[in-house]
């Protein structure tokens, strides 16, 4: 779990248990270890926490989880989660580390995150924003509606599940090498690059709008209705 672009001064290390129900005393550049399930109604941010979840424990906030602060990090361990029943938002060049399980119910993420994912993804509503977020998927996200605005990065190598509409307002890359399947597919900003090297699988409606879409050899688009304006494919 060691991260070497950290140049945070020393944590002070912080028990989380079972009795622990809120965390809006914990001090800045402060290191918090998940021994024990844990519900939590409350959450201060300081700058330079680290959150860790422990293998096989549980992290859940009964409402929003508001991970704002400046250089904060999560990782989530072997068979653990973190659950938040409510919006969980991300900025300020945060980094979340995933490795079993995140389920929330909207996602909003902006200004310098990383989500780096090798677990579980799932929410009704995820937003990557502006500022440069960076999305590394490489095992399954599933979510009703995704969109990215700003500068965003989306990388996608493995599985990614969308029920509704995804939506990329985001000039910077989005780049898919494993299987992405959607009802809708638009992108609303111009010149646009997009990249397939796998499946991009649409139920529905693919809209592209001044873009250049880039589909690599050994990879292909499905989709039920195609809609182009001044667009260009290259196969």
């Amino acid at each position: 779990w060691h991260d070497p672009g950290s140049s945070l001064e020393s944590p002070k290390p912080y028990i989380i248990n079972a009795t622990t129900t809120v965390l809006n005393q914990v001090g800045q550049f402060t290191e918090m270890y998940v021994t024990e399930n844990t519900t939590s109604s409350a959450y201060g941010g300081k700058n330079g926490h680290t959150i860790y979840i422990l293998p096989g424990k549980t992290l859940t906030f009964t409402g929003d989880f508001n991970f704002s602060t400046q250089n904060g990090r999560i990782f989530i361990g072997e068979n653990a989660n973190l659950i938040v029943n409510g919006k969980l938002e991300t900025a300020n060049n945060n980094k979340i580390y995933n490795r079993s399980n995140i389920q929330v119910t909207s996602l909003v993420s902006k200004g310098s995150t990383l989500l780096y994912n090798q677990g579980n993804i799932s929410s009704d509503y995820i937003e990557l924003g502006t500022g440069g977020v960076k999305l590394f998927n490489y095992n399954k996200l599933a979510c009703n509606n995704l969109k990215a605005t700003g500068s965003a990065h989306v990388y996608n190598y493995a599985e990614v599940e969308v029920t509704g509409d995804t939506n990329s307002a985001s000039p910077n890359v989005w780049y898919n090498s494993g299987t992405w399947t959607t009802n809708t597919f638009q992108t609303v900003a111009k010149k646009a690059v997009f990249y397939n090297g796998c499946k991009l699988i649409v139920t529905d409606k693919l809209s592209l709008n001044q873009a250049r879409f880039i589909n690599d050899a050994g990879s292909y688009i499905l989709a039920e209705n195609l809609e182009t304006v001044n667009t260009r494919i290259d196969m």
